[in-house]
């Protein structure tokens, strides 16, 4: 963190409170925003309940396993 600056002039500290305002503090607050909303035990008993269902995979990811199958079975 940079030492303040006592001689700063008006403006260059107003221009400091707006940049604290407008960029600072609201990415601050989305950070702090960002907190789980269930807890581990919620989320453990949800993927539980998922456990039964089929896995869906893309084509691409296809593709790869089926060249790891073929690779494998070399």
């Amino acid at each position: 963190m940079p030492p303040l600056n006592d001689d700063a002039t008006p403006e260059q500290r107003a221009r400091a409170v707006r940049f604290w305002e407008e960029v600072v503090r609201p990415e601050m607050n989305t950070r702090e925003a960002s907190k789980p909303k269930e807890t581990p035990w919620q989320a453990l008993e949800r993927l539980k309940a998922e456990a039964g269902k089929p896995v869906v995979i893309g084509p691409g990811l296809a593709a790869i396993l089926a060249g790891m199958k073929k690779g494998a079975a070399a």
